[in-house]
């Protein structure tokens, strides 16, 4: 009944966005409902329907309160015209190559009502932190959608609605900024700032852009030839701060404590630095959803239960489609996240079982049955959205990904020790600069290989969901016989 509700609140939540649902409808669902529990004491199958509908009804309603609120802003309305905008910084300000951007949720348009926040670029050397009151002023504009790679249209609007932004204001100038009161996300992006400030002294370009990357989630600062090298090569991933990449990170450390505890303490030990680390890099919304992922797939695998992590992320999925229901549609990374760590829940094992003549030293086997389970669910999702096909992106995350959990430890001590000083993390950059030097050698070579990052032209959307219609089942097939061993 979990998967169901689960199932039904996705349909609905989707449904409710994308068409307008009538009276009629709910009404229709809730006789279905209806008729369903009644025929339920003879039928386990009329019951399903029953409760299927009823969560449908749910998402179409989380829906339309979505919809109503986001009606209710009204910062569009000043589109067209400098204008001057006041109100409270509630994001974490991102410093660009030549601009600050600053989501500013709006309280004041010109001294008149506003609600929605808008995304502005301020110049780069503005001192602006989360929680301050600025008044700006610039011309409101509406987001628009433009062309990508394959013939695709990237839906910017819908992008920056995923974040709760409403609007953009580019080249505006700041006309005054108070300084906020103390609050714990300001704390933590404060420690997150000081922290990269501290990465900047240790390293030198690329590694420096490379390292925020894999630590912080940062992909902004990439060099464009570094950043296509590791699409071709299907190492993104790692500078995305995604569920797989944590996943791997977990793992590793799950592994390295077994010397000193029992299974149990060791997987309550290894949640607790996850989530250490999640704060001491801010706790930004990707950052946390990519550690559950994480936290779910290393359930899967240090447990050898799939029956409890794939309950867990039902239910994880759920929370984030309830709490953002627009996401479900337009969030590129939830969903090709979601996917692959349903793959790795449900065939991870059976894959590593098959590949008995991979060793298992460095948890080489692991890591491939791995990437072979995430890579075949993630794919049409990927393809979908970004055209990119990475035909040699096993054996890459097969040599690149042993050396990950080392990049992360040795860059997060480098950035404490670069607290004292250079001279103090000088060791463990030196490390770090060799791994990653050994990463961006293989992302490279696989960009110079035939067919690597080949670019499939756009498609439609029913075509990645008709390829997930067998993927699924077969999952569903291989996790069931996994819950049977487990019985």
């Amino acid at each position: 009944m979990l998967y169901i509700l689960t199932i039904g609140i996705c349909i609905g939540v989707a449904l409710g966005l994308v068409v307008p649902v009538s009276a009629m409808v709910y009404l229709a669902l809730l006789l279905v409902s209806a008729l369903g529990l009644v025929l339920g004491r003879r039928s386990a199958r009329a019951l399903v329907v029953a409760f299927l509908c009823a969560a449908i009804v749910v998402g179409l309603i989380r829906a339309e309160f979505f919809t109503q609120a986001v009606a209710q802003e009204n910062v569009l309305q000043f589109a067209g015209e400098p204008a001057v905008v006041d109100g409270v910084v509630v994001g974490d300000p991102e410093r660009r190559d030549t601009s600050l951007r600053l989501e500013i949720n709006a309280a004041m348009i010109d001294d008149a009502p506003a609600r929605g926040v808008i995304l502005a670029e301020v110049p780069r050397d503005e001192s602006i932190s989360y929680g301050d009151h600025v008044r700006v002023r610039g011309a409101i504009e509406a987001p628009q959608a433009f062309d990508a790679e394959g013939g695709r249209q990237f839906d910017y609007p819908s992008y920056l609605r995923v974040h709760g932004i409403g609007a953009v204001m580019y080249r505006g100038s700041v006309l005054e900024d108070v300084r906020g009161g103390f609050s714990a996300q300001g704390s933590l992006f404060a420690l997150k700032h000081a922290f990269e400030s501290s990465l900047d002294r240790a390293f030198i370009e690329p590694d420096t852009s490379l390292i925020k990357g894999v630590l912080l989630g940062e992909r902004h600062g990439l060099p464009a030839d570094l950043e296509n090298a590791l699409v071709a090569a299907g190492l993104i991933h790692i500078v995305i701060l995604a569920g797989y990449a944590l996943s791997i990170v977990s793992r590793s450390v799950l592994r390295g404590l077994a010397f000193f505890m029992p299974k149990r303490p060791r997987l309550v030990v290894s949640a607790l630095l996850l989530v250490a680390f999640v704060l001491m890099t801010g706790a930004a919304s990707t950052t946390v959803r990519a550690s559950i992922m994480a936290l779910i797939a290393m359930l899967a695998r240090a447990l050898e239960r799939p029956s409890i992590a794939l309950r867990a992320l039902a239910v994880a999925l759920l929370a984030m489609v309830l709490w953002n229901p627009i996401a479900i549609l337009y969030d590129e990374s939830l969903i090709i996240s979601a996917a692959a760590v349903f793959g790795l829940v449900t065939c991870g094992s059976w894959i590593g079982e098959r590949l008995r003549a991979i060793p298992e030293r460095f948890g080489l086997r692991e890591i491939m049955a791995s990437t072979i389970s995430v890579q075949i669910f993630a794919l049409p999702a990927i393809l979908y959205y970004t055209g990119t096909l990475s035909i040699w992106s096993v054996p890459a995350n097969l040599l690149a990904l042993p050396a990950l959990p080392w990049i992360m430890l040795g860059g997060l001590l480098a950035g404490v020790f670069g607290f004292l000083s250079p001279l103090a993390a000088a060791p463990f950059v030196l490390i770090v600069h060799a791994l990653l030097q050994w990463v961006m050698i293989i992302a490279n070579t696989v960009m110079m290989l035939p067919l690597g990052g080949t670019t499939i032209n756009a498609f439609s959307g029913w075509i990645a969901i008709a390829a997930y219609v067998p993927l699924v089942w077969w999952g569903v097939v291989v996790y069931r016989r996994g819950v049977a061993m487990e019985n």
